[in-house]
């Protein structure tokens, strides 16, 4: 029952982003731009937000890993921007967070209110903080713990998911200027997906790590075996499929879908999967995810 559960409370996260995603991108949106990776792009964003919160709120204020699920009951929080558009009438052209220090830091500090794309994010951001200190106190009663989560929950989830670190060059202005033939969302969609999952395995480190001793072999060979099928496939294959040339990035970045496939399909053999939390549902639902991004790559959905 609780596996179910805890699936349950998964898909009911997923269910509400792709709302968010829909509303956001299609319906109040300055310019539609609906469309695969963008979907993509922006769903992995929030896995990751998420899998990144959960990891926080065990590690750092030592919460019970079967309470933190309903986690995902405060995910309608992300309906706020939209909220705000509904009632100002104004529409939405929210952005990744650029510039140099000083104005990111100010825009930290007054939680994009001020932020001329992102002001709609102030009072999501504004509930979520204020979800974040007193959400901490009451979990942990200690000051330190709650600081920290703050510092490194709230506003760490700022600097690695608010800032624009990533773009495709040359036509970007991220802080990390990525040598990619994959276009914009589709880079954003696989850099996020491996956050996202990085994130996932930090929250459940203790049980990753304790599965990992009790079937080392089975996981090293099938990371080795995904690494190897994506070098390999990519190098004979990449160019003709999606019609540009691989590049030393695309190497790299092509690996997380393919060990993440690799991986996650190991685990759903009988021995294995009897010990993962939600039965075998992160592992299927990570194998889909990884298909899906692959195979729009391949079919050149931009």
């Amino acid at each position: 029952m609780n596996k179910k559960k805890e699936a349950s409370l998964f898909i009911f996260f997923i269910v509400i982003v792709l709302i968010r995603i829909v509303l956001e991108t299609a319906v109040f949106s300055r310019k539609h731009y609906f469309g695969y990776f963008v979907t993509f792009h922006h769903m992995t964003w929030y896995m990751f937000v998420f899998f990144y919160f959960c990891a926080c709120t065990r590690h750092i204020l030592g919460m019970k890993i079967e309470k933190i699920r309903y986690l995902a009951f405060l995910s309608p929080v992300i309906f706020v921007p939209i909220i705000h558009s509904v009632i100002t009438g104004k529409r939405l052209a929210l952005e990744y967070l650029r510039g140099n220090v000083s104005s990111v830091l100010f825009d930290f500090a007054t939680l994009y209110r001020f932020n001329r794309r992102n002001s709609e994010f102030f009072y999501e951001m504004l509930i979520l903080l204020i979800f974040f200190v007193v959400g901490s106190w009451l979990i942990s009663k200690d000051f330190r713990r709650t600081l920290l989560n703050v510092i490194f929950g709230f506003y760490g989830s700022m600097v690695f998911a608010g800032l624009h670190l990533f773009g495709v060059y040359p036509r970007t202005k991220a802080y990390f200027r990525i040598f990619t033939s994959l276009k914009n969302h589709q880079l954003m969609a696989l850099i996020y997906f491996g956050l996202a999952v990085t994130a996932f395995f930090i929250y459940n480190f203790p049980e990753n790590k304790k599965r990992f001793l009790e079937n080392k072999v089975r996981y090293l060979v099938a990371s080795a075996l995904g690494a190897t099928v994506s070098i390999v496939f990519n190098l004979l294959f990449f160019e003709r499929l999606y019609g540009r040339a691989l590049k030393t990035a695309d190497i790299f970045l092509m690996l997380i879908p393919f060990l993440v496939f690799s991986i996650a399909s190991s685990s759903l053999t009988t021995r294995v999967s009897r010990s993962l939390r939600a039965g075998v549902f992160f592992p299927v639902f990570l194998s889909l995810i990884s298909l899906l991004i692959v195979g729009g790559i391949y079919c050149g959905i931009y």
